[in-house]
Order: C-alpha cells, then structure tokens, then sequence
C-alpha cells in the first residue's frame, strides 16, 4: 500500500507499507505457512517552501522475520529515522545537511543464521545468528545549484 499526500502548499507525508504471508502446499488442500513473512514500512514528511527553509523526516521500519523454516529463529525487527534539514542560499542555490540514524539505533541491515566456527568452538561448530550491523548516526552534506540556460531563437 502506497499513499501520498499534499497536507498543505507546504507539506507533503507519504507512507508505504507492505506486509506478506508466504506459503507453501503440495496440493490446493493442504496450504502451510513457508515461515517466510516480512513486514516493512517508510513513511516520510517534507516540508518545503517556508522561505529559504526545507526540511523532511524518514521513518524506517522493518518487521523481525524467520531465519529458518520452522520459525524456531528470528531476526529484530528494526526502525530508523533519518533527517534533513535545507537552505536555499541563492535563487539556484541549495545547501542540505542529513543525519542518518538520527537516535543512534542499535539495529542489524541484514541477519543470517548457519553453522559457523571460531578457533575456541567445538569442531562441528555453532549454529548462531550472524548479522550486518547497520551504521551508527551519521552526518553527510549535499549542495546543489540549479544552471539555466537562456536560448535565443532568431526569428524568421
């Protein structure tokens, strides 16, 4: 589901949001549940045009999903904001600080789960979740400027 909105001349929200339910079955009567679901959702605001100001909000979530069949494993569920704040300098000329992660969550982009080994563990090894852990909060800056160019048609 996917829904925009212009709640003012000056703000603009969207939301997107999808939720499945996978399943698997051999024949039409006997539907099970594959484990494989995954929830997630953006939802964002801007907002523009108050004078030289811009400035938007990005939430981020992302449901706990299995990491095996059985469901007997499951990642975190994950939810980040990210921010921006904008000046316009001149007419063409735009400058945009982000801060990604804005309340430092401790979250994973990614989880796996298998048979690993470190030198101090048993030979067979241990299943355990491996993760990519997602960044830390971040600052990154963006400038823009908008060159026109003027066409001159000789008339005929």
């Amino acid at each position: 589901m996917e829904q925009s909105l212009a709640a003012a001349a000056w703000l603009f929200v969207d939301l997107d949001v999808a939720w499945n339910h996978a399943r698997f079955s051999d024949s039409a009567d006997e539907a099970t549940t594959s484990g494989r679901t995954l929830d997630r959702g953006v939802a964002g605001m801007v907002i523009d045009r108050c004078g030289p100001w811009s400035g938007a909000l990005f939430m981020r979530y992302i449901g706990a999903y299995p990491l095996i069949e059985s469901n007997a494993v499951n990642s975190d569920a994950s939810t980040v904001f990210d921010a921006q704040v904008g000046f316009e300098i001149a007419r063409n000329t735009k400058l945009r600080l982000d801060v990604f992660n804005l309340l430092n969550a401790k979250v994973n982009d990614i989880s796996y789960y298998y048979t690993s080994r470190l030198p101090s563990e048993p030979p067979e090894g241990v299943d355990d979740v491996h993760v990519h852990p997602g960044r830390s909060a971040a600052f990154g800056s963006h400038s823009a400027t908008r060159f026109e160019a003027n066409v001159f048609r000789s008339g005929v």
